[in-house]
């Protein structure tokens, strides 16, 4: 998947940081140090594997921190779940009478 971030914050240090995670693990983006606009990133995602992005502000003074994630693309083969499957084959089927 690839996509661009922007990151602002008015603090300092890593107070506040941005970022995503895959499968629990969160891998950050920018802190007030490290602030972008429109960056571009890609990373690898899996079948199965659960993804997100995430604010963290650690002490609010100065206001939070903000990412914004644009230009979302996830490219490649996709392969729903085995549970999306089965409920697509529910929606899709029809009562007789």
């Amino acid at each position: 998947m690839s996509f661009d971030w922007s990151y602002s914050s008015g603090d300092s240090g890593q107070f506040d940081i941005g970022g995503y995670f895959i499968n629990g693990t969160a891998y950050i983006l920018a802190d007030n140090d490290n602030q972008g606009t429109n960056v571009p990133f890609s990373f690898r995602v899996n079948s199965g594997d659960q993804f997100g992005f995430f604010v963290y502000t650690d002490d609010g003074l100065f206001g939070a921190g903000t990412l914004q994630i644009s230009r979302f693309d996830f490219t490649g083969s996709f392969v729903p779940a085995p549970g999306a499957i089965a409920l697509l084959g529910l929606a899709g089927r029809r009562r007789r009478a």
